[in-house]
């Protein structure tokens, strides 16, 4: 038996006793995650990804990500389109996303997620362990009004192009 909940596309969801049901999470009330029918791509660093980098008109900052350096991406738009929205609620607390490291400079590194004008987490969220990696991981972040940073780190001279899809959205702060 399945429940109702928003879809960050827009349309309603049925989603499974493990999201939905309240007994499946002490204190829940069963609209924990607001299922994402399509995963919806909201960034992607590499070149020549349409419509190239954060900018959905310009294309600027389609750049790999290097060590030390902090990216901020709109998680509630789709990639390419200002006007698009991917229905994630900017009031909401967090968002689940895959992230996935491609192209990976250097023999280690990883990536930080975490909102906008929120403190910088001391864990990493994504790591690689070698050379070219493709690494996804799914990943649950707070977000600031829509927007989320990313920051690579590892030894100097490190740098990485990333990918994030949005999934989903929490409706409550009961599961972080």
């Amino acid at each position: 038996r399945g429940h109702r909940h928003r879809c960050a596309l827009g349309s309603e969801c049925i989603v499974g006793p493990a999201l939905g049901d309240p007994s499946a999470v002490p204190g829940g009330t069963g609209r924990e995650l607001a299922d994402v029918v399509h995963a919806t791509r909201v960034y992607d660093s590499r070149p020549c990804q349409a419509p190239d980098g954060t900018d959905p008109i310009t294309g600027e900052t389609d750049t790999r990500l290097s060590v030390g350096q902090t990216r901020r991406i709109d998680v509630s738009y789709v990639l390419g389109s200002a006007e698009a929205p991917t229905g994630v609620d900017t009031t909401s607390p967090a968002v689940l996303l895959n992230v996935t490291a491609v192209n990976c400079v250097g023999n280690t590194g990883y990536l930080k997620l975490w909102a906008d004008g929120g403190t910088e987490p001391s864990t990493s969220s994504l790591n690689w362990d070698h050379q070219a990696a493709t690494i996804a991981n799914s990943v649950t972040t707070r977000h600031g009004n829509g927007y989320i940073n990313v920051r690579c780190g590892g030894p100097a001279g490190g740098s990485v192009n990333f990918i994030i899809d949005v999934l989903g959205y929490y409706e409550s702060t009961v599961l972080l």
